[in-house]
This record gives structure tokens, sequence and C-alpha cells, in this order.
């Protein structure tokens, strides 16, 4: 039960960071994806 408290009193910020965490992944993954396949067009180019 000590740990249903706890998850219940952190809620919050728990999903604030789960939030910002999958942001910030994401758009670091959307960055990393989309650099290398523009270097690589103009290349080809």
């Amino acid at each position: 039960m000590l740990i249903v408290q706890i998850l219940l009193e952190f809620w919050p910020q728990l999903f604030i960071a789960a939030v910002g965490i999958f942001v910030g992944v994401r758009f670091a993954w959307d960055t990393i994806m989309n650099f290398p396949i523009e270097i690589e067009n103009d290349d080809w180019d």
C-alpha cells in the first residue's frame, strides 16, 4: 500500500515527466531521422 500511496502523491510529477521525456525523445528522433535524409538527398542530386 505504501507504493500506491507514493504513486497517488507523485502522479502529477510522474505524468509531466513522462510527457516531457516523450516529447523530447520524439523531437530528437525526428531531428536525427530527418537531418541525414536531407544530406543524402543533396548528395544524390
